[in-house]
């Protein structure tokens, strides 16, 4: 997401950014240190859909900076329990919430760039984020703060609403 554009050589216009500006990452308590093993987990499966979703919407850095979180359902995360999963076939995310060990930003080649985590929610918690909005989420940020390993996603866990 951070690469500079394709164009970099010939548009003028593109060569003060690091592509969108942010990379995405998921925290979570498992060590997966194959690589073919991680790209089978469910963990890269919600990523990759997260940067296809952001890939889509070149302004995704734009507006993570405007809002302090957003949220989004994604599609074909494979491995993710039923029970996290809508009538829709989808999942919910949390964008935004700080890191107690990964750093919000991080000099690149060309600019500063956003560190972005992406938090698996509950399925309470996305309809709680669909029926209050924009204040949902803020609400729903504040309340997982509060708890231990707040940014770190998980299969199972108790939902904060």
């Amino acid at each position: 997401m951070s690469d500079p554009y394709s164009d970099f050589d010939t548009n003028p216009n593109n060569q003060a950014y690091n592509g969108i500006g942010c990379e995405f990452y998921l925290e979570c308590d498992e060590v997966i240190e194959d690589f073919q093993v991680f790209q089978s987990s469910w963990q890269f499966r919600v990523l990759y859909q997260m940067a296809q979703q952001a890939a889509s919407n070149p302004n995704i850095g734009g507006i993570i900076e405007e809002y302090t979180y957003i949220s989004t359902e994604l599609y074909d995360c494979d491995d993710v329990p039923e029970a996290l999963v809508n009538e829709e076939g989808r999942i919910g995310v949390l964008i935004g919430l700080p890191s107690a060990t990964v750093p919000s930003r991080v000099q690149l080649s060309i600019e500063n760039i956003r560190l972005v985590n992406v938090k698996l929610l509950t399925l309470s918690e996305l309809s709680y984020i669909v029926q209050n909005g924009p204040e949902g989420r803020i609400k729903l940020g504040e309340l997982l703060l509060q708890q231990e390993k707040s940014s770190k996603s998980f299969l199972e866990r108790q939902s904060v609403i």
